[in-house]
């Protein structure tokens, strides 16, 4: 057996007391007729103006035989008054505080204490501001606080008549009124302990009025779990204490959540909670499949309403012992796998592969080379965005420029691997192939040039994919021009052009094409055509001086020789 001393300032209520033996815990309650007081506490007045006085009266009563020593202290914004008192058994006492009135500065609150400090009993009030009288109304309660059930007075005093709108949980008023007082009522609904307005319009006005409720009110004060790690196929039992304000049939909830935030179980149960504290008791089998931090989340609820009282989440540790490999499903490169086609150089290759666990997908890594090399380059992959088991990567462009292209892919989940594929990856990779640009031909100065035509020659293409030399003729340097002619034969490596102009510039580029619609080009080179031979005249004697003296003599000659001819024949 064990005692302990009641401390003298405890309230009247139970209490709850933790034993511990052995180091298994025990739990004792024990009733304390203790200190117990009623107060009620009022104003003076419904309605305020900003700089007046508030008259609070506190009235405080002593239920049990026992003389306390107490302190009250009321607070509004910068206002703060402290009074000790003493009520003897069963003493009534009034105390009254005038207090400024500031409306930005929240409710009035008042409370009691013992002079050992701890509070007895706290709660506050509004103060409720005047409307204009421009506004044509003045609205309030018979009360501030109510409880679920009880029955609301609103009173309306309109000076003109108008529409009157009023909105509130259980209140829907929209009618005309005339001058005067106006009483409505409403129920209060099933509610929250809470604040709600009483929100109203009137010809053009627009305010509120809040009333307190005293609904449904709980709090998670503790939950336990009978151990901190846990396995797959281990019954979870979930112990809650749940304080509540009221009797009322509810429902509790069960979530349990893995590491990826995916729900693996539930479990829910109706309680009949009484006033004060309640301790449910939860059970799930755990279906884990990812080791790590799980969480347990859970809801009270006000059953025959369903409202949502109080919420909150216990973490535990899962081990899960895994011997199977992640599975990869697809692979694919820019679709080329897929459509069974080549990737053209310079163009990045993106890699897609499904890869799923049965725990958790710890990296999936794409591992690649260029045809020639040793060694791999590797490439974390990353899940796609949307997406649950689909990773991605890219092989940069840059490093597209052999004629193939090879890789694979490992997979791991911090245990097993997996790789594709499946047998010798790293000897036996995946094989795209790449459509490598044509080699260009060097184009050589053209030759044989006439005024109509010249001759070009140019170096063998070696490709295997060779299809043909294409002749781009252009009348600019730097322009490709127009296509003049396509040679399809690898070894003809010259080409007569004919039908030019004379005397005419033009410049020449080979295209060279292969198979799979790729082409690379030449140098460019010029010349220019010959120009037009035209006719000579007849070249002009020089007539100068000497040459006519020498015409002249020799005229004089022949004429002489003439004439000695035709005296010979005279004389015959």
């Amino acid at each position: 057996s064990f005692s302990f001393e009641v401390p003298d300032d405890l309230e009247e209520k139970y209490y709850k007391a933790i034993v511990e033996i052995a180091g298994k815990k025990y739990e004792v309650k024990f009733f304390v007729q203790g200190v117990k007081i009623a107060v009620n506490a009022w104003l003076d007045k419904k309605l305020y103006e900003e700089g007046e006085n508030s008259t609070l009266t506190l009235r405080i009563d002593n239920l049990r035989e026992m003389n306390l020593t107490l302190f009250s202290r009321v607070v509004l914004g910068g206002y703060e008054a402290i009074e000790y008192f003493n009520l003897s058994s069963y003493e009534t006492k009034e105390l009254t505080f005038v207090v400024p009135v500031v409306f930005d500065a929240g409710k009035l609150s008042y409370s009691i204490y013992m002079t050992s400090g701890r509070a007895l009993y706290i709660n506050a009030l509004y103060i409720y501001p005047k409307t204009p009288e421009s506004a044509g109304i003045i609205l309030y309660t018979d009360k501030q606080v109510y409880t679920i059930g009880e029955t609301v007075t609103v009173y309306a005093n309109v000076t003109k008549q108008g529409q009157l709108i009023m909105t509130a949980p259980g209140l829907d008023v929209n009618t005309t009124v005339s001058p005067g007082l106006h009483t409505f009522t409403f129920e209060v609904p099933k509610l929250l302990s809470g604040s709600y307005p009483i929100k109203y319009a009137f010809e053009g006005y627009l305010s509120s009025y809040p009333i307190d409720v005293i609904g449904y009110s709980a709090r998670i004060i503790g939950s336990e779990l009978e151990k901190t790690t846990y396995s797959n196929g281990d019954i979870i039992n979930l112990t809650l204490i749940i304080d509540v304000n009221r009797n009322f049939e509810g429902l509790v909830k069960a979530w349990v959540f893995d590491p990826q935030e995916k729900i693996i179980g539930e479990d829910e149960t109706n309680h009949t909670f009484i006033i004060g504290e309640n301790k449910v008791k939860l059970s799930m089998i755990l279906n884990i499949s990812r080791t790590g931090l799980h969480a347990i989340t859970y809801r009270i609820y006000a059953y025959g309403s369903f409202i949502w009282l109080a919420s909150g989440a216990t973490y535990f540790d899962a081990e899960v012992f895994d011997t199977t490999p992640p599975q990869i499903s697809y692979v694919d490169a820019t679709n080329a796998l897929d459509e069974n086609r080549s990737i053209t150089q310079n163009e990045p290759i993106a890699i897609h592969a499904i890869v799923t666990d049965n725990v958790k997908v710890e990296e999936v890594a794409l591992y690649y080379r260029k045809a020639g090399e040793q060694s791999y380059t590797k490439i974390v992959m990353t899940i796609c965005p949307g997406c649950i088991d689909t990773y991605n990567a890219t092989i940069p462009a840059s490093q597209v420029t052999t004629a193939t292209i090879e890789f694979y892919i490992n997979a791991t989940d911090g245990t097993n691997y997996a790789t594709y594929p499946t047998e010798n990856p790293a000897t036996n990779p995946i094989v795209i192939s790449v459509n490598l640009y044509p080699t260009p031909v060097v184009l050589n100065p053209p030759t044989e040039i006439t005024e109509n035509s010249m001759k070009l020659s140019w170096t063998e293409n070696t490709d295997a994919d060779f299809k043909n030399y294409t002749i781009y003729q252009s009348n600019t340097a730097g322009n490709l021009g127009t296509p003049i002619y396509a040679i399809t034969t690898k070894s003809a490596t010259s080409y007569t052009v004919t039908g030019l102009t004379a005397n005419t510039t033009y410049y020449f580029t080979i295209r060279v094409y292969d198979t799979g619609g790729l082409y690379a080009d030449s140098n460019q080179v010029s010349a220019k055509t010959l120009e037009t031979q035209q006719p000579q005249p007849p070249a002009q004697f020089p007539w100068t001086p000497i040459t006519i003296g020498v015409i002249a003599i020799a005229l004089i000659i022949v004429i002489s020789v003439v004439i000695i001819q035709k005296r010979k024949r005279t004389k015959k």
